[in-house]
């Protein structure tokens, strides 16, 4: 059964994919919602896409799906693709913030193997997801999460930024201004504030590779 701001929020994101063809943004849903943060909202589309009634869609902006609108509807199974396992590339993987320093600086580091279809047009790296502050995006601590390398993030991207004090950030990434705010998914993580020339290195996630057993 769904909360009443719950229901509330699917309407809103059927609605506006129904007349836009886009999906809202953080900022949209909140004022919709007449919430005083983006962390509420994260809370709500953590409880839909539990229960079955919204997908997000990794490595996008934005990107949201109504995938059923009441509990007798069937969700919509999820799109399956083989993955060459046999393939793989050597990527950068940064262990620290000095690891990310040196890589910034264009030095060597060490690597890891990636499957080679994970891995599209860009400059990739990869960095261990080191707790579960990302556990309601679908990161859990010890994933090995690819990143592909980009000047700045778009609003609410999924991200790795190093900044110069040698610390590794992975977080929901917005820029507001000259500053960049770093939101973990567990709304119980206080969210962060960087200067945005702080930033020494960023990356848009390209993909997980878990280790089961």
């Amino acid at each position: 059964m769904l909360t009443l701001k719950q229901r509330d929020l699917l309407h809103f994101i059927d609605d506006t994919l129904s007349t836009t063809g886009i999906a809202p943004s953080f900022d949209e849903m909140r004022d919709a919602m007449g919430l005083a943060s983006k962390s509420g909202v994260n809370r709500l589309l953590t409880g839909l896409t539990e229960r079955g009634f919204v997908r997000r869609i990794a490595n996008r902006s934005r990107a949201l799906e109504v995938v059923r609108r009441s509990f007798d509807q069937e969700p919509m199974p999820l799109p399956r693709q083989p993955v060459n396992l046999a393939s793989t590339a050597s990527v950068p993987l940064l262990r620290s913030g000095v690891d990310a320093v040196d890589y910034a600086a264009g030095g060597d580091i060490g690597t890891v193997d990636i499957p080679s279809a994970l891995i599209g047009g860009g400059e990739h790296f990869v960095a261990i997801m080191p707790d579960r502050s990302m556990l309601p995006r679908g990161i859990l601590a010890g994933d090995k999460v690819l990143f592909r390398r980009v000047g700045m993030l778009d609003e609410d991207d999924i991200g790795l930024l190093a900044l110069r004090n040698g610390q590794l950030c992975i977080r929901s990434v917005t820029q507001e201004g000259a500053l960049v705010r770093l939101q973990a998914a567990d709304a119980d993580v206080r969210t962060r504030w960087v200067e945005k020339d702080q930033v020494i290195l960023a990356g848009v996630i390209a993909g997980i590779v878990r280790i089961y057993g």
